[in-house]
């Protein structure tokens, strides 16, 4: 056992430790594709439901996976079973997370940054490189995550009136239940990536933009930064987003968080 897990509570300790089991992760993997019962889960990576449960519930004791019953059709008579899922967006906010701790010196120093080192090392093994991204918080769209894997992305609220022009597997359609979103054939924002950075800009949207409860000045591009929240429009119909930027350049506190558009260029 690593020395500095002994410095850490007990809960967190296993956290981490479940982080870096090849099992676990194998299981993350496949839930955040899908929802699975555990014969299923047992089925797909060849091993008894016996230990497919053990490592479930010690997913479940950390919070990384959540349950549900739900009733399945048998051959003689529906039943009830477990359905399991890890949320996508929960596993991009830890491995944001454990990038914050790698840089933290105070964390340097007693040995939580090389637990966060390892831990990222396995999540990245098993699980991928993710992207930076956006996540919805609350409403009909709670949860869903939208990859930031393209330099420049449309944002706004899904449109039966026409889609011209739009990607929908590329920008970031809003469900049409949040109001005080523009429509996306007229963007209510446009998010670019000035590498290394994201940069958000409000188009001129009627309900507003804000960044961190500070509405944002139309046409000028303000930097997002990990776990910053985005609020498109405002009253009860707006969308609430956290950001989770991997990667974050660091930049000196004298840097501008925000410039017009046209001293940076358009993507």
């Amino acid at each position: 056992m690593n020395r500095t897990y002994d410095k850490i509570p007990v809960e967190m300790r296993r956290f981490f430790e479940t982080l870096q089991d090849p099992l676990s992760l194998s299981i993350l993997a496949c839930l955040m594709k899908e929802h699975e019962k555990t014969s299923i889960l047992a089925h797909m990576m060849n091993i008894p439901e016996s230990d497919i449960e053990k490592h479930l519930n010690s997913l479940i004791e950390t919070g990384l996976v959540i349950r549900w019953p739900v009733i399945s059709p048998g051959e003689d008579e529906p039943e009830l079973i477990w359905l399991y899922s890890t949320p996508a967006s929960l596993i991009q906010s830890i491995m944001g997370e454990c990038e914050l701790i790698e840089r933290d010196l105070s964390l340097v120093q007693n040995g939580l940054a090389e637990i966060a080192e390892q831990t990222m090392k396995k999540m990245k093994e098993y699980l991928g490189q993710p992207d930076s991204s956006l996540v919805i918080l609350g409403g009909e769209g709670d949860g869903m995550v939208f990859e930031l894997k393209y330099q420049t992305l449309s944002v706004g609220r899904e449109d039966s009136q026409g889609m011209g022009g739009i990607e929908p597997n590329r920008d970031i359609i809003i469900p049409g239940s949040y109001r005080g979103v523009t429509r996306i054939s007229k963007p209510h924002a446009i998010i670019t990536r000035v590498y290394p950075d994201w940069y958000i800009e409000d188009c001129n949207s009627s309900g507003g933009t804000y960044l961190n409860n500070e509405m944002l000045k139309p046409f000028r591009r303000y930097r997002i930064r990990n776990q910053d929240i985005i609020v498109l429009g405002s009253g009860s119909r707006a969308a609430r987003l956290r950001a989770h930027i991997l990667h974050e350049h660091i930049s000196p506190a004298s840097d501008s968080k925000h410039m017009p558009v046209h001293s940076m260029g358009r993507a």
